[in-house]
């Protein structure tokens, strides 16, 4: 068996054992799933050995999308090899891998976070030995102690600093008045590691005589005073202090807008709605733009379809029409088939201009030739370019590569802390490779807006309005068939362990049948 480490820093203090509170309404019967270490959020994690990563990214608390029964938040699932352990990560601020990466033991994988189902900023890893049993006490895992032994020691020429200041700033540029990195607004606490490949000279900020600034691997900037200030045997990158180090550049002007105070560049807000946000008064709601729910499956129309484009309308927004894919639903529900049925809904409303959309939810449906297809009826029928929806894990569930190089992404992936009013993330801050380009981020399902008082999907398209149309439907198809007379729309039958739910044989004969059948693990 190969030798591992813990992901974080060496002297973490650990908040839970593996183990422990079994049957809190939390943990299962055989208690806590891992391990939890109280780290500052941001302190870098690092790959407990070398494999391959297996998930990154958001992971939802339901069994369709979570096939491991991983906790909510960003997770890394670390396939180390056949007969080898593999590990998970939860809770994280951000990623630094991609799903089929190879990573080396002590590769700086992610940072530390509070994303998810967590009562504060920690670590939850996680071991699961090759052969698990899912179903077990403890849903499979073991104690990573069976398997880690000791810390990251600095091997592989990877130079680290740890922080020794109560906090340390995180600046795009050596100095003070350069502004804290949007990533890092709380900067880096107490005791957070991270990685560096050499310092500059830049301003001294409280004359302490140190000028000195390590340059971060992710390419910004910590004051060496704040982060044990030692850059012998560090590369010298150069002195951009401009010869004045103790005297910072003229400030920048204050932002004159949300948009260039995040760096977003030129951006529209906006939500999505459907039938579930029918009273809401798209005329009044302070959204640049509004994606209506047309269809579903086929012949289904939402029944707010039409209210809510001519609120949307009258209230000047930019408007998208997105259709809810159900290859899965019948026999008869064809890419052709739900194509033509949402050209033929859509073709009452439609105006050059709107944008049109794909919406493919689940990651179970492997036939990513089905959305191209309904894509390529789409795109052909309105001379343009149709976005396709997906959560980041729908994302890196199969190959999109005959995808995502002609048709943009609407990505759907939750950050922390996005609560009420609009707060777009910088573009950046995805960290999603998509050939084509995402134009909208849906950031948070828990947004409120002035005028009605219930949660709201709030978006961002990272464009003007006339950028918008550019990208837009060209012709209103004349040439598609009849709407088709509604089909019911089963829901996919997915047993809920709870009150009134079948008994746990069932569960257990379902689940094995059904979900873990699509988990490609060598577990099985």
């Amino acid at each position: 068996m190969a030798d591992y480490i813990w992901p974080w820093p060496a002297g973490s203090v650990i908040s839970q054992a593996f183990g422990a509170f079994p049957n809190n309404g939390v943990n299962p019967a055989g208690g806590h799933t891992g391990v939890d270490a109280a780290i500052p959020e941001g302190t870098i994690i690092r790959a407990p050995g070398d494999g391959v990563i297996e998930l990154e990214g958001w992971v939802d608390d339901t069994y369709i999308d979570n096939l491991l029964w991983l906790i909510g938040g960003i997770q890394i699932v670390l396939n180390c090899g056949d007969d080898e352990p593999s590990f998970v990560l939860g809770h994280l601020s951000k990623t630094m891998v991609n799903v089929g990466q190879r990573v080396k033991k002590g590769d700086i994988i992610a940072l530390s976070g509070n994303t998810g189902r967590s009562s504060g900023p920690h670590c939850h890893f996680e071991s699961v030995p090759p052969g698990y049993i899912l179903g077990g006490p403890t849903f499979g895992r073991v104690d990573p102690a069976v398997y880690c032994s000791g810390y990251w020691n600095g091997e592989a020429g990877i130079i680290t600093r740890t922080v020794t200041a109560e906090v340390a700033w995180v600046r795009p540029q050596p100095w003070v008045a350069a502004g804290a990195v949007e990533s890092y607004p709380e900067g880096l606490a107490q005791g957070a590691e991270f990685g560096i490949i050499g310092y500059v000279k830049g301003e001294d900020p409280y004359g302490t005589g140190s000028n000195a600034w390590y340059k971060t691997r992710s390419g910004w900037y910590v004051w060496a005073e704040a982060a044990q200030d030692d850059i012998n045997g560090v590369a010298y990158l150069g002195d951009l202090s401009g010869g004045v180090p103790k005297v910072a550049p003229t400030p920048a002007p204050v932002p004159s807008s949300v948009e260039e105070a995040l760096n977003l560049g030129p951006a529209l807000h906006g939500i999505d709605v459907s039938g579930h946000q029918e009273t809401a008064d798209l005329r009044a709601l302070p959204a640049d733009f509004a994606v209506i729910k047309a269809s579903e499956g086929v012949g289904w129309v939402d029944p707010a379809l039409r209210s809510n484009v001519e609120e949307a309308r009258a209230g000047n927004k930019v408007i998208g029409f997105y259709h809810f894919a159900r290859p899965n639903a019948q026999a008869g529900n064809t890419a052709k088939a739900e194509a033509e049925s949402f050209l033929a809904i859509v073709k009452p409303y439609l105006k050059v201009g709107d944008r049109v959309v794909l919406d493919w939810e689940s990651d179970d449906i492997a036939d990513t030739a089905w959305a191209k297809e309904w894509l390529d009826i789409v795109a052909e029928a309105t001379k343009s370019k149709p976005m396709i929806y997906m959560s980041a894990s729908v994302v890196n569930a199969h190959d999109w590569s005959a995808v995502e190089g002609t048709y943009p992404l609407w990505l759907a992936l939750y950050l922390q802390g996005f609560t009420g009013g609009f707060n777009a993330p910088a573009k950046e801050r995805a960290a999603t490779e998509w050939k084509a380009g995402f134009d909208i981020w849906q950031y948070t399902s828990a947004g409120r807006l002035n005028g009605y008082g219930a949660d709201l999907d709030l978006n961002v398209f990272y464009g003007t309005r006339e950028e918008w149309a550019a990208k837009g439907v060209k012709v209103v198809p004349t040439d598609v068939v009849k709407v088709p007379d509604p089909v019911p729309m089963p829901d996919p039958a997915i047993p809920v362990v709870g009150d009134s739910a079948g008994t746990a044989e069932e569960f257990w004969e379902w689940f094995s049948k059904d979900v873990l059948e699509r988990f490609k693990t060598r577990a099985r």
